[in-house]
């Protein structure tokens, strides 16, 4: 009697595949689930369970078009299972269906429908979605039925920023931080510094080049925030540097302007000129539109007209970055356009840059080509250049920031070989 109760005992002790393929997503490991949820649908065929954990491992491997197969697989075993129906809105949601997530809610009962589940889900898709009133809506309902729902608090600030409602969206992202959402408390930090209404800004240089001369520069400027999606901006640059004997100097002033045309369709401008004029460019203007891609890439291109008392330069080419994880990369490829019939100049600019815990910047660059630097202010004649960057930011809070920046050039020609070290400072005050 007693050896017949141990045997009990151990077989009710045995784990299931299907135990196993859950424990296995619930680490992460989600291969592993994948395996033991097959074996779950071979032990078990009738079973809903093992379809339904292998659409979990494989929506969580970000494969959601098998995901949303054994989803179906799993709902044909229990029509009626109101966790199945949402699961698969949800893989719906993440494969971008957001018309296939909504019908899907709509076979819930009403019941069900109005569940905090229910309505999250609903939430997130109107948001993915772009529809940011309605999202707000739902999300309104999770926090009337329960005020300290961190997640729903996150999800609606996100979905008021997006509205334009910063103070509104800023509140809600703090109030999630407190109960212990650490994105949100990125979101609000993140959202802190895009919120104000002046800024000012002052960039003092040192460059020493080969032959022993020295460059300063100084350059400072203003800009306001007209609204979240326009910005303006005016600046002035003086530059005094050694020509010879003597030492020469300039001063420019500029104008800026940001706008936010779409969502993700953005103009930077930038327009000026000599004030006092030796060697900068007599004329300036930058029209750089960018497009986001995704959540990952932006794609830019550049105009870049300078114009000096012997001809104008033009520079023109694309750029594309991609951020990944704390990581952003990029790279510019340039196309110059110089006066008295000189070659046309190719170059090429890569760069990355690592954030780190939200006050910390870190950036490096690498780039090279023909002619002479696009970097420079003056349109040298050379025959190859290259150019590294080290770059570095610190926000001592979200309004103030201090930056370093170091620039090696060198351009070779037949008769010399021109290089130079520059340092920059930078200071940034939000109000």
């Amino acid at each position: 009697m007693l050896n017949s109760s141990l045997l009990l005992l151990t077989l009710a002790a045995v784990e299931t595949p299907c135990d196993l393929a859950s424990q296995a997503i619930q680490q992460g490991n989600y291969p592993k689930a994948e395996q033991q949820a097959q074996a779950c649908i071979e032990a078990t065929p009738e079973n809903y369970l093992g379809h339904y954990h292998l659409s979990r491992s494989l929506a969580f491997s970000q494969n959601y078009s098998g995901a949303l197969v054994s989803a179906q697989k799993a709902l044909s075993l229990e029509p009626q299972n109101g966790d199945l129906i949402l699961w698969k809105s949800h893989v719906q949601a993440w494969s971008g269906n957001y018309v296939g997530a909504r019908a899907s809610i709509a076979k819930l009962p009403k019941k069900r429908r109005s569940s905090t589940e229910s309505l999250r889900i609903q939430g997130r898709v109107e948001l993915w979605d772009g529809n940011y009133p309605q999202a707000v809506e739902k999300f309104d309902q999770i926090i009337a039925q329960n005020p300290k729902d961190a997640d729903a608090l996150s999800q609606r600030g996100i979905a008021k920023q997006n509205t334009g409602e910063e103070e509104a969206a800023y509140q809600d992202l703090t109030a999630s931080c407190s109960l212990g959402h650490d994105k949100a408390c990125d979101y609000a930090e993140e959202l802190s510094r895009k919120m104000w209404n002046w800024e000012a800004h002052l960039h003092p240089s040192f460059t020493q080049t080969r032959d022993q001369r020295t460059w300063l520069e100084l350059e400072g400027g203003v800009r306001t925030r007209l609204t979240p999606k326009l910005h303006l901006g005016a600046s002035l640059e003086f530059r005094s540097r050694d020509f010879g004997a003597e030492r020469l100097q300039d001063l420019s002033a500029f104008a800026e302007v940001h706008y936010e045309a779409l969502e993700r369709l953005h103009l930077d401008a930038r327009v000026g000129g000599a004030l006092i004029n030796n060697f900068s460019p007599q004329f300036y203007l930058l029209l750089e539109p960018s497009v986001i891609v995704g959540d990952r890439w932006i794609v830019s291109a550049r105009y870049w007209l300078r114009t000096f008392e012997l001809g104008s330069v033009q520079v023109m080419g694309p750029s594309v970055s991609f951020y990944w994880d704390n990581f952003l990369f990029s790279l510019r490829y340039d196309v110059g356009l110089r006066p008295n019939n000189a070659p046309t100049t190719h170059a090429v600019l890569g760069r990355a840059r690592y954030y780190f815990q939200r006050d910390w910047e870190f950036g490096v660059g690498l780039g090279g080509g023909s002619g002479a630097d696009n970097l420079a202010p003056v349109p040298q004649q050379a025959d190859n250049h290259l150019v590294a960057l080290g770059q570095v930011t610190w926000w001592l809070n979200t309004k103030t920031a201090l930056s370093a920046d170091y620039i090696f050039r060198t351009e070779n020609s037949a008769n010399r070989q021109f290089q130079s070290h520059q340092l920059i400072a930078g200071f940034k005050l939000r109000l």
